[in-house]
Parts: structure tokens; sequence; C-alpha cells
């Protein structure tokens, strides 16, 4: 029997500890870089390949002091359209250009019919910027495309101290068969229904079962001043798919923390229970009282692959909302891991496990810095090396946190490299609490 594929929800309640409790102050904005000058629109849009449209041009100064064009893409055709460029190009007043630079759409296919937004980030200062103009200078028929019904659920749109909008929630597969999910992305617009700022997903369910769901987080650079009652729209790019064999991985308990930088980490263990090695993507998930979907973040292990019947720890740390959102993180009260399984598929690559001498560390207020040497004692050379290290509970045997790095470089047989491994922990931590263990590993190379 097969493991099953998605945890229950946890309530946090169950999982905190007083020892965990910190004061959860407001993040200070990252360094602004110089403010652009912000360009008008150009009154005319050039026509497109395939006969695409832009609409809804809009040009803005975000919260980091970046300037962004975003816009809407539509294809009115009959025929689906992908592999689609676009050239954002802006003048000065006397009509010389001053930038020119590519955008992509959200959506990589469009269907017949179908909108998308796009956006186009300018870093660098425009002295004179007057006026610009979006083009589409690619797009390629694409292989016919029907659509499953796939529908976004339990979103949640929030803007962190920083200024950024982000929407995330849950794509629901609403069709009988399988479906593959290509891009997501969002539009932001105005109370008066134009467009305030647009971007892509960064956080997709790439592989959806009938019936199933998972989950899509879209962050949002915005201007720096946001008007009240503003609204989103999410577009979904997906196809129908070939039914997939789940991995046969299984999941440990959890442990569910925040560090010393506000920083939230859901920690565990997962296991190749099959007889191949496999790549492993995780998928994590934070909701509120109501359900609704606060954050999606998604890790792959340190390693390129999970032996069979190996076991090794995983770290979900890169959230976006949640670590940039004192306000979101008071509301959490359950989360989920799930296996990607669209990633998570047979891996071939050769690993060598390697050993370390003189290793060291010391512990700051945020986190536990170890260091040594990984020596290659396999009989071939070794690159794309990757050290562990991991904290395990005195108490129950359960890893409570766990830090990696990734070293360049080709060693032959008996050379070693210095390593560093910064491993962030709770506030406060009783280092007399947990044990660690060291993990060294590299590609075997020809």
């Amino acid at each position: 029997m097969l493991p099953k594929r998605i945890l229950s929800l946890i309530p946090i309640s169950f999982l905190l500890m007083s020892s965990w409790a910190c004061q959860l102050g407001a993040r200070q904005p990252d360094v602004v870089v110089v403010t652009p000058a912000l360009p008008t629109a150009d009154a005319t849009a050039q026509a497109a390949p395939l006969f695409l449209e832009i609409s809804q041009y809009v040009g803005f100064v975000d919260s980091f002091g970046q300037l962004r064009i975003a816009g809407m893409l539509s294809n009115p055709t009959d025929v689906a359209v992908s592999n689609i460029l676009l050239e954002i190009e802006i003048f000065d007043g006397n009509n010389v250009s001053l930038y020119k630079g590519n955008a992509t759409s959200g959506l990589r296919t469009l269907a017949p019919k179908e909108t998308a937004p796009f956006v186009a980030v300018i870093n660098q200062e425009l002295v004179g910027a007057s006026r610009y103009e979006a083009r589409v200078i690619n797009a390629s028929p694409a292989d016919t495309l029907q659509r499953p019904s796939v529908s976004a659920d339990h979103v949640l749109m929030s803007v962190d101290e920083r200024g950024t909008i982000h929407i995330a929630g849950e794509l629901i597969n609403n069709s009988p068969n399988p479906v593959q999910v290509d891009s997501v992305a969002a539009a932001v617009y105005q109370p008066d229904n134009s467009l305030l700022t647009s971007g892509g997903a960064q956080v997709v369910t790439n592989y959806i079962e009938p019936g199933k769901s998972g989950p899509f987080r879209i962050s949002i650079n915005a201007p720096a001043q946001l008007p009240e009652g503003f609204t989103s729209q999410v577009f979904i790019d997906a196809r129908f798919a070939q039914a997939l064999n789940p991995a046969p991985l299984s999941l440990k308990p959890l442990y569910y923390y925040i560090d010393g930088l506000n920083q939230m980490h859901v920690v565990g263990e997962v296991t190749n229970e099959g007889t191949n090695p496999l790549a492993v993507r995780l998928m994590g998930t934070f909701y509120n009282a109501e359900n609704n979907v606060l954050d999606a973040t998604y890790t792959d292990l340190p390693f390129i692959n999970l032996a069979p019947g190996e076991t090794l720890p995983y770290d979900l740390s890169a959230w976006q909302a949640l670590n940039t959102s004192a306000t979101l993180r008071s509301v959490a009260q359950s989360y989920t891991v799930r296996i990607n399984e669209f990633y998570s598929q047979p891996s071939n690559t050769p690993l060598a496990v390697l050993s370390t001498n003189g290793n060291s560390n010391t512990f700051e207020t945020t986190q536990g810095v170890f260091s040594g040497q990984v020596v290659n004692t396999s009989p071939a050379p070794v690159d794309n090396i990757s050290v562990l290290i991991g904290f395990r509970s005195k108490t129950n045997g359960q890893v409570i946190a766990m830090g990696s790095t990734t070293l360049s470089g080709r060693i032959a047989p008996n050379e070693s490299v210095p390593y560093i491994v910064r491993v962030p922990i709770p506030t406060p931590f009783d280092t007399g609490s947990a044990e660690y263990f060291v993990i060294a590993k590299g590609s075997v190379s020809p």
C-alpha cells in the first residue's frame, strides 16, 4: 500500500511550545534603489504576431523603487499561442530610446480568446524617461489545447510590511482526468477595474489528480501607494496530462518553529520506500481559521536524489507572505506538507557518500554555525558537493532544525574542501536538548 500523499491539517496550537514564543516586530523595508522617472504609455500599440492584442498599459515605481511596466495580453484568434515574448522600449521627450528589454506572458500558453497579464522590471535609472511602448515580438502557434476545468479556491490576498502583494490559494482539478499546471499568474486592479500591477506565480502545484487540489502563491511588487479596495484575478494555464505513478515517499512527523529572525520553518523527514533513487520536491501550505491559504512554498532536498530506503530531513522555510508579515503569522492556524509528484521522479545521477573531519560549531542568537572539512573518501572524483547539518531531539528523536550548503568545484579522491553550514534555530534554544548529525554527498564525476 502506497503512503498517503497529503498529511492532514496540523493545528499549530498543538505543535507550539512556550519556549518558541517570541516578539514579532514589524520588518523594516529593504534598501531602496534610486527612483527612476515614470514614463507614460504610448497611445498606440504596434501590431502583434498572430494578432495578439496588448491593452491596459500601466507604468509605476514599486515600493522598492524599481520601475515596472505591466499590461494585459489577449489572444482574439482561434489558435492557441505559446513562446510569447514582448519587448518594452522606453523613450525620452525627444523620442530617443533609453531602454529596450523583454517581458514574457504570465501564462506560457494562451488558448483562443484567453487573456493573461505581463510585467517587465527595469533595474536601472532612466534620466528623462517620458513614454514607453510594449510590443509582441514573438509568438508561435501551439498544439490544439483543450482546457480542463481547474479553479482557484481558498484564495487570500494580503499585503506585507514591505508593500508586496501576496495572492495564495488552492488549485482544484474539477475535471475527470489528471491535469498538468504549466503556469499561474494574477492581475491586480484598481477600484475602477483599471490595471494596478501583475505577476506570475513563484509556487505552483504542477500535477493534480481528479478531484484533488494543490497550493499556489503569487508575490507581486506593487506601487508604493496602494489604493483602498483593490481586487485581483487569477489566470491558470493547465492542460490534461497522463497519470503519474505516485512517488513511493513517506513523510515523518513535522516540527514547526519561528527562528530568531522571524522566519518560519516546517521541518521533518522523508523516506524513499521504493527501489529506485528519487528526486524529491515537497510543498508546504499555511492556512488561517477559515482554511484560506496564507502562504505556500516548496523545497528540494539538498542532494540530487534520495536512495532506496534512505531517510533525509527537509526544511520548508522560503515562505514569502508569512516571513514578511507579523499579522499573517499571528493568524496561522494549520499547515500541510505534500509531495510534488511532477518533480518527485526517478533520478539516476550517481552520488558518493563523503566523510567530514575537523568539525566544530558555535552558537549565535539566531543560528548555529558549523564548519569543517569534507573529504572525498570515494574512489572517483566528485563535484556538486552538499553538506547537511541536522538537529535531532534527545527526547523523541525528531528532527527539529537543519541547514545545508552546496560547494562548487571538483575534488579528487582523498582530497578535501572546507565547508560552513549555518542552521537557523528557535529562540531561545537549549543546545543541550539536541544532538547534531552531518551528511555529505557529491555527484560522481567522470
